[in-house]
């Protein structure tokens, strides 16, 4: 599953096209913290299981006779971790110079995202919003003032 941020907006597009060879590099490096940042929370916030309100169910424990119990999450919740093979598979890619990719390449990720409404890319983006907004400020300011 991918989920794209892309800095698409005309005001800022005219802007960059005033400072062409110091844009490219700059938006990169918005772009680049700005995925980190939505990677980041993803994988926090799936990581830590408290503050659930799920399902309890008891799971058995690899090669034993234990069983060990879990809290799943409920609809509108980023999901409970049991593997953590959501979180592990959780990646930033650079597409170009307006657009950045973090991706979660578990099998069932859609399925959480969208059939379960464990919307956990939406929610981090959502998240980061005005961490979002400070990133293309900044990189904004760093043009203008090369």
């Amino acid at each position: 599953m991918k989920m794209q941020v892309s800095i698409d907006d005309k005001e800022l597009r005219a802007f960059l096209k005033k400072f062409p060879s110091a844009s490219a590099k700059e938006v990169g490096k918005a772009l680049d913290a700005i995925g980190d940042a939505i990677r980041k929370t993803a994988i926090e916030r799936i990581s830590d299981t408290r503050n659930r309100s799920g399902k309890e169910y008891k799971i058995k424990k690899q090669g034993g006779k234990n069983f060990f119990l879990h809290t799943a999450s409920a609809e509108g919740e980023y999901p409970a971790a049991i593997t953590g093979n959501l979180a592990n598979t959780i990646n930033k890619n650079i597409i170009n110079d307006s657009l950045v990719e973090v991706t979660a390449n578990a099998v069932y990720a859609a399925r959480l995202e969208y059939d379960l409404n464990r919307p956990f890319m939406a929610m981090s983006i959502e998240e980061n919003d005005k961490k979002i907004a400070m990133e293309i400020e900044k990189a904004a300011d760093r043009i203008v003032n090369l």
